[in-house]
């Protein structure tokens, strides 16, 4: 799917959490657009998902260790793909892409692409 959009211009998106897991999706995704890492904490990510029974990674065991594994695994390889890391923290969507679009202009102001 990743190599499908990679090729699309003018659009977003948001893939899932494994998608930084095969190389070539890093490779396609780093050179189709920007990628922007929307990082949340251990503690944030544990109360977004304590109620989530649709997350089959998180349906059995100790769900805050199952997400420690899975943000200490991911997150090198989300940091390693990302042109831009915007703490993600308990913003409203419209606060949280106001934050992504200031970043996006910093980003532009140093003359790197948007």
């Amino acid at each position: 799917m990743i190599a499908e959009l990679a090729g699309r211009q003018g659009i977003v998106v948001a893939t899932g959490g494994g998608a930084v897991l095969a190389e070539e999706n890093r490779r396609l995704m780093c050179e189709s657009g920007t990628v922007v890492y929307l990082h949340a904490s251990l503690d944030h990510l544990h109360e977004r998902t304590k109620r989530d029974v649709a997350r089959p990674l998180l349906a059995k065991g100790d769900r805050r260790a199952t997400l420690a594994e899975l943000l200490e695994a991911r997150d090198p390889l989300y940091r390693e793909t990302a042109h831009l890391v915007v703490e993600s923290g308990h913003p409203s969507a419209g606060a949280l892409a106001g934050r992504i679009a200031l970043a996006l202009d910093d980003r532009e102001a140093e003359g790197m692409p948007r």
